[in-house]
C-alpha cells in the first residue's frame, strides 16, 4: 500500500504489515502497548502468551521506512471465524499523518483478504468528538455497523464489520463478538459484564433532579419516593435532569455533605438499576427507614407516598446524553 508524504514532494513509501511471535512483541512492543493503552484495557502479557499459544492470538507490527510506527493484535477462532481486531495502535509519534489509513489497507488487502474483520467502537456521543471521528474513521475504509449495539463494562460500543455481508445475519455476528470475548474475559466475564442491545430496543428511564440521581449512582439513595405508584419492575436507568439543584435542596446541608458538587451531572443518563418493589408508606414504614438517617434524608417520606426500592446498582462509564421526561419514559438505543 502506498502512502504519499507531502514533506518529500509526494515520493511515494511503502507502509507493510508483517506477522511476529509473543517473543518478538514482548521485546519490541509490549511496552508501548502498555504507553498506548489504558491500564482497564490492557491484558497481562500472559494472557496475551495464552491465547497466542493456543493459536488465536497474531501478532502483527506496522512498517514505515524499515522502522516499526505502530501493531494489530488480531484474533482467529477458527477457519470459519473471521478476523477479530483485538488492538490497533500508531505509535504517537506517527500519529495524525495517514499511516494508520494505510496500515489498515494494507491489514486488509496483506492478511485479512476474503476472511472477514470485526472490531467494535465507542459508541458515537455527540459531546466525545472522538467517538465520532473513530467510527468515520472506519466507515471510510469500508467498515459497516451490524445493526447491534453491545453494553461492555458499561460503556457502549458499536460493533463493525469488513466483509462477509452477504454471509451472515445480525445474530451470527453477535454469536461471533461473544465467542471472542469469552476467550478474552471468559464465561463469567462475559456473563456478568458484556451484554447486547438491539439497535431499536428501548429502555426505561427515570428522571431525578441532582443531587439525587446522584446519590442513587453513589449507592447512597437506594429509595426513590414518589407521590405515584407503579407497577413497572425491571431495569431502570437513572437520568440526572438539566434542572439545576433548588435553593432549598442547596441548603441542606446535611443532604449535600453527602455529595460532591463536581461529582454531579445534568442532562445524562448516569447509572442503571433493578426496580424490585413499590411501596405504600405506612409510618410503620416510615420509622423503620428512619433509623437509616442517610436514606431518610435523600427522600421526601410522608404517609400515602410510595418508595421504590431500587438494587443492583450500575455505574455507566460513559453518560448517555438525553433530554429528561417526566414518569417513567423509553429511550430508543
Amino acid at each position: 500500500m502506498i502512502i504519499t508524504d507531502n514533506s518529500k514532494s509526494g515520493e511515494e513509501e511503502m507502509i507493510d504489515v508483517i506477522e511476529i511471535n509473543i517473543e518478538e512483541f514482548e521485546k519490541d512492543i509490549y511496552s508501548e502497548y502498555l504507553k498506548l493503552f489504558p491500564e482497564d484495557e490492557q491484558r497481562p502479557l500472559n494472557k496475551l502468551r495464552n491465547t497466542f499459544n493456543r493459536g488465536v492470538e497474531k501478532f502483527y507490527k506496522i512498517v514505515f521506512e524499515k522502522k516499526t510506527i505502530g501493531f494489530f493484535l488480531l484474533e482467529k477462532l477458527g477457519n470459519d471465524y473471521p478476523f477479530y481486531l483485538d488492538y490497533f495502535a500508531i505509535y504517537e509519534e506517527y500519529q495524525n499523518k495517514g499511516y494508520g489509513t494505510e496500515a489498515i489497507k494494507t491489514l486488509l488487502r496483506k492478511i485479512i483478504k476474503n476472511n472477514g474483520l470485526f472490531a467494535e467502537v465507542e459508541k458515537e456521543n455527540e459531546e466525545d468528538p472522538k467517538t465520532i471521528k473513530r467510527f468515520e474513521f472506519y466507515k471510510r475504509l469500508g467498515f459497516e455497523k451490524t445493526g447491534s449495539e453491545y453494553l461492555l463494562y458499561n460503556v457502549l460500543y458499536s460493533p463493525i464489520m469488513y466483509g462477509n455481508k452477504e454471509n451472515m445475519n445480525k445474530e451470527e455476528y453477535d454469536k461471533i463478538f461473544f465467542d471472542y470475548y469469552v476467550i478474552n474475559s471468559g464465561e463469567d466475564g462475559v456473563k456478568n459484564n458484556c451484554r447486547i442491545i438491539k439497535t431499536g430496543n428501548k429502555i426505561k428511564v427515570l428522571s431525578l433532579t441532582e443531587p439525587y440521581a446522584t446519590l442513587i449512582k453513589n449507592g447512597t439513595k437506594a429509595i426513590e419516593t414518589r407521590s405515584w405508584k407503579t407497577n413497572y419492575r425491571g431495569k431502570l436507568y437513572i437520568h440526572a435532569s438539566m434542572t439545576r439543584i433548588q435553593k432549598s435542596v442547596r441548603e441542606n446541608k446535611e443532604l449535600m455533605e453527602l455529595v460532591d458538587i463536581n461529582d454531579l451531572n445534568y442532562g445524562k443518563i448516569i447509572c442503571s438499576c433493578d426496580l424490585v418493589d413499590c411501596i405504600e408508606m405506612t409510618d410503620k414504614f416510615i420509622e423503620k427507614i428512619k433509623k437509616n438517617k442517610k436514606e431518610y434524608i435523600c427522600g421526601g417520606y410522608e404517609v400515602g407516598r410510595f418508595a421504590w426500592i431500587l438494587k443492583n446498582i450500575e455505574v455507566l462509564d460513559k453518560p448517555i446524553s438525553a433530554k429528561g421526561r417526566l414518569g417513567i419514559w423509553n429511550l430508543d438505543i
